[in-house]
C-alpha cells in the first residue's frame, strides 16, 4: 500500500496505530516519530513518515511477520 493510500484511509476516519512487537491482547499505540524519538524504534529511521512504515496499520488489522 502506498503512502498516499494510507493517508486517504486515515482521512476517511480509519484509526491507525503501531503494530511493532505487539503481544496477545495489546492494542496498537502511537508512533515514536510523533514524539521525535526515532532512535526508539529500529524501523523509524528508515522512513520519513510513519505512514511509510509497514507496521503503521489500521488498528483492527494484524501485521504478518
Amino acid at each position: 500500500m502506498s503512502v498516499k493510500q494510507k493517508l486517504e484511509r486515515q482521512a476517511a476516519g480509519i484509526k491507525y496505530g503501531c503494530h511493532v512487537e505487539l503481544m496477545d491482547g495489546e492494542e496498537p499505540d502511537g508512533c515514536v516519530k510523533d514524539d521525535g524519538q526515532d532512535w526508539a524504534c529500529m524501523y523509524a529511521p528508515k522512513h520519513r513518515t510513519r505512514e511509510a512504515c509497514r507496521y503503521w496499520r489500521p488498528i483492527s488489522q494484524k501485521v504478518k511477520p
